[in-house]
């Protein structure tokens, strides 16, 4: 299937180039220097290798686009007034704790990553990495200042990179719905809400999150429900978006529901499907705490 995201940043460019590792790094320097300083955020999560370069591309296109014009559209949400999002506030021992779970439906495998974040984001990060069931024995752990790390272990379904791509957006993102507007205007509407999402599950800090959900529910076509409960059982509101298929035989309808914590604007799982016939290709869960020490689990 034919990754939304590889079309929506090839339209973006009038002769797509394959980026080199070399040039991407060249280009991340200049965004960065562009961004006045702001540091990511977010910790590295399970994505397709095959994404990792064109995403790459967009957030350069994304850190460019500020002068770029946006005509807000309603998706399916009801406008609501913009939330106020907060994150804990951690000791001098303590490490926000992720555990991301990524079930691969189709070939019955499972990568779950768990993260020890600490209060000051430039330290090292901790990850331990368990992928069921042709992975390491017992895991694999990394260390990395900044959450840094680099590839990792990866499966039949994609490759562990590191920073990711949301991360990199996260370093250049505006705070303000605004300005979160006029940067998404670089990507077309149809594929708006993979980045957004994406970037949200980095995971986005409070001040981001907030501006972030808002324009998710602005997006054209987007299905909101509240008040529903996440694929785990948990109070979530539920955002729903569908990809037409193309002439492209590889490229299949498909749906994406994603879950979000109506308290705090966190992605708590998400489930991809295709469709004609449906069926579920992969099924994420998100867990978040505060936790006393490295390794230490809720």
């Amino acid at each position: 299937m034919i990754d939304p995201v590889d079309k929506a940043v090839a339209e973006l460019l009038s002769e797509p180039p394959e980026m080199s590792e070399a040039a991407y790094t060249a280009g991340l320097t200049r965004v960065q220097a562009a961004s006045s300083g702001v540091v990511a955020l977010a910790p590295a999560r399970t994505i397709s290798r095959r994404r990792f370069l064109p995403l790459a591309a967009a957030a350069a296109a994304l850190a460019a686009a500020g002068t770029g014009v946006f005509v807000a559209s309603r998706g399916g949400g009801e406008p609501a007034a913009p939330a106020t999002f907060t994150d804990p506030v951690l000791g001098p021992d303590q490490r926000f704790y992720l555990r991301v779970e990524d079930q691969a439906v189709s070939i019955a495998s499972k990568e779950v990553t768990e993260y020890w974040i600490p209060a000051v984001w430039d330290q090292d990060w901790h990850s331990h990495i368990q992928i069921t069931p042709n992975g390491v024995p017992g895991g694999s752990d990394l260390i990395a200042p900044g959450g840094q790390f680099g590839d990792g272990g990866g499966t039949a379904g994609g490759t562990k990179v590191g920073p990711t791509e949301a991360r990199r957006l996260v370093t250049v993102l505006p705070r303000d719905l605004d300005g979160l507007r006029r940067h998404f205007a670089a990507i077309p509407e149809p594929d708006r809400p993979i980045l957004l999402t994406d970037v949200l599950a980095a995971p986005a800090p409070a001040e981001l999150r907030a501006p972030l959900v808002q324009l998710l529910r602005e997006q054209p076509g987007m299905r909101v429900t509240e008040n529903t409960h996440s694929i785990d059982g948990r109070p979530a509101t539920e955002f729903t978006y569908e990809h037409a298929a193309s002439a492209d035989p590889r490229d299949r309808a498909s749906r994406t529901t994603t879950y979000l914590s109506p308290g705090d604007g966190r992605v708590i799982g998400s489930v991809h499907s295709l469709l004609n016939p449906d069926q579920v290709f992969t099924r994420v869960t998100y867990t978040y705490a505060v936790v006393n020490g490295i390794g230490t689990r809720p």
